[in-house]
């Protein structure tokens, strides 16, 4: 699936996550170099790379909050299903 992101979201959201530019530009098949000129104030990106980094902050995204679920799993529950706290 294809998100579109600039490479400021995907810098700041990979921030949130604890991941850094190399680790999603080695993810999405790039070179680091890539992402962190990217990165850089006013530098032009292609679309595909844009979206190659976002694809993988997604991929990291998810990953990190099926971990979380699995440590958490009634705090999850909740979390995404308020009514289903009441019945627990």
């Amino acid at each position: 699936m294809q998100y579109s992101f600039s490479i400021g979201q995907i810098e700041q959201r990979a921030q949130a996550v604890n991941v850094c530019l190399k680790t999603l530009a080695q993810s999405a098949g790039l070179h680091p170099s890539t992402a962190y000129r990217g990165a850089k104030a006013g530098a032009d990106v292609k679309i595909s790379t844009a979206s190659r980094l976002g694809d993988a902050l997604v991929a990291e995204e998810l990953r990190l909050l099926r971990h979380l679920a699995l440590l958490h799993p009634q705090e999850a529950i909740a979390a995404c299903c308020p009514e289903k706290r009441s019945a627990a």
